[in-house]
């Protein structure tokens, strides 16, 4: 939210005719405003590739009521008892608004609606001609904001969750909404298995897949399959694995899971030995031309002339993929110790001396029945790669250095279970 601060602001005045609407008043002060959400984006935008996330709309304040009273109608005729698989996978894949690291679970309104329009096409239908009289202009950095969002419990901590359906019953005239999210979260709590493992063998043809990692889940698990996310490691062949690549985003095809990882894999190059080792990369996000990673970091700096401030930080890097370009670039490097707060500041690598990538050790992984077991066992040993800070470049690799790689999946159920897969071995 940004307020009107100074005089300055406030000359967009001079341009409203008495005959303008509210509407056209609005459209002044966002263009008034301009140059103030330019402003905005840049100084938390890392680079023009990674943009600051924002999004603000017009909204129409007589029409509120009437698009409340069709939330309350759509969802008051929605079966949660009979729906609640089908509704928990719709909640599991709709847009959650990045407002902050401790997931208030704030979700796009006219998506969620949308999603679930097959269970009450009429009334989601009325739902969403209301909220387009409501919003009158949106702008976000990404399509899959609408303007309007709504709460709805499911990825939170229950301590999050609790405070938030009281603040909800607080609000007036939303009474069938707060009875449907309340039911919602108390029958998706009544079954919490905490993390467990799929047993048994499993037999994927994976002759015809184009897929690198496939896994075929049983009926039951297909038909309480919420989403599913996946871990990539690196077999050393002396009993230990190497953690490559996590939370890629795995999608399910009839009852198999499928994951593709080629054309992901980074490494990094020193241009002073063409040395090239893998990076442990956390994927963040996965547009249509980008991909948004993060790789953990031990930034140094040892020169003689800071004799008396020598540092070591360990911090994050931002990577940006663009596909089209097929470019890697440097978004931003944060210190660990702003890693949790909702704006974080870029420090300078030439502030520094050395950077040391990859930092990971390697894990027994599996219990005595070939299970993933969640916890990653050390063998006491990390590993890094050290460069000087102007001395490397990025590359992309395919997973082709000649060892074997396998994929565990990571599956959420409708009741926010997860489930860990045996290991699989890539493609």
């Amino acid at each position: 939210t940004m307020s009107v601060r100074t005089e300055g602001d406030l000359k967009f005045i001079h341009e409203i005719k008495p005959s303008d609407s509210g509407y056209d008043v609005s459209l002044k002060y966002l263009k008034a405003y301009k140059n103030k959400i330019n402003t905005f984006n840049e100084y938390y935008a890392f680079s023009k590739k990674d943009p600051a996330y924002s999004t603000y709309s017009i909204i129409n304040l007589k029409n509120v009521k009437k698009l409340i009273n069709s939330v309350n109608d759509f969802f008051s005729d929605v079966d949660l008892n009979k729906n609640f698989n089908t509704i928990a996978k719709v909640r599991a894949n709709v847009y959650q608004y990045p407002i902050s690291d401790f997931n208030y679970d704030m979700v796009d309104l006219y998506n969620l609606v949308d999603g679930l329009k097959s269970l009450s096409p009429d009334k989601a239908n009325k739902v969403l001609e209301n909220f387009n009289d409501v919003v009158m202009y949106n702008w976000a950095t990404n399509s899959r904001s609408r303007g309007l969002s709504v709460y709805f419990p499911y990825n939170g901590s229950d301590t999050v969750i609790n405070i938030l359906l009281n603040l909800y019953e607080d609000f007036e005239n939303f009474d069938e909404y707060k009875k449907f999210i309340n039911k919602f979260n108390n029958i998706q709590n009544s079954s919490v298995a905490y993390k467990s493992y799929i047993e048994g063998d499993f037999k994927v043809d994976l002759k015809d897949s184009e897929a690198d990692f496939t896994y075929q889940l049983s009926d039951e698990e297909a038909e309480t399959f919420a989403t599913a996310k996946y871990i990539v490691f690196r077999d050393n062949k002396d009993g230990t694995y190497k953690p490559i690549y996590m939370n890629g985003k795995a999608t399910l095809d009839g009852k198999t899971l499928k994951a593709t990882v080629k054309d992901k894999q980074l490494s990094v190059i020193s241009t002073a030995d063409s040395s090239e080792y893998p990076l442990l990369l956390n994927e963040i996000d996965n547009g249509s031309d980008y991909i948004k990673y993060e790789t953990i970091v031990m930034l140094q700096d040892f020169r003689p002339e800071n004799i008396s401030d020598w540092k070591t930080d360990p911090a994050t890097i931002t990577l940006i993929y663009d596909k089209k370009t097929n470019t890697i670039d440097i978004s931003n490097v944060v210190l660990k110790e702003q890693t949790d707060l909702p704006s974080k500041i870029s420090v300078n690598l030439k502030d520094y001396q050395l950077v040391t990538f990859s930092i990971s050790g390697n894990y027994s992984i599996l219990d005595d029945k070939g299970n993933y077991t969640g916890e990653l066992v050390s063998n006491g040993v990390i590993e890094g790669y050290e460069e000087y800070v102007d001395k490397f470049e990025f590359n992309l690799k395919n997973f082709d250095d000649g060892y074997d790689y396998y994929c565990v999946f990571a599956i959420k159920d409708t009741h926010n279970n997860v489930f860990y897969s045996k290991l699989v071995k890539m493609n």
